[in-house]
């Protein structure tokens, strides 16, 4: 029976139950066993639940605005559309919609109490 406790001890570290392997063990039995040990051995290995993912390290998230027209980018600088803008000479957003962005922005981030 030692073949077996390495495989219990696998599916305890893989996050199974005791119910699992329970159920593993005895749900579908055939009608005739001929070697207990080496059936529980083939459940247990075929049975086998997946290997607990680690979760990597998150990173925080950050929310960079394009430096031209205050859209979210992925990194800090200028966003594709401004880039294209200044490579092709056409103008850019105007001020005033750069000043409505900033303020909607603003409101988004420090909503105004109302008024009772």
């Amino acid at each position: 029976m030692a073949p077996v406790l390495p495989l219990l001890a696998e599916w305890l570290a893989r996050g199974g139950t005791e119910a699992q392997i329970r159920t593993v063990l005895t749900v579908g039995l055939p009608d005739e066993v001929r070697s207990p040990a080496k059936l529980i051995a083939h459940r247990l290995r075929s049975k086998m639940p997946a290997p607990a993912v680690v979760p990597a390290a998150s990173r925080p998230v950050t929310h960079d605005e394009c430096d031209e027209c205050g859209r979210p980018v992925t990194s800090p600088g200028v966003c594709s559309r401004c880039d294209d803008t200044a490579r092709s000479g056409r103008l850019g957003p105007t001020a005033d919609v750069r000043r409505g962005a900033a303020l909607a922005r603003d409101l988004l981030k420090n909503p105004r109490p109302k008024a009772a």
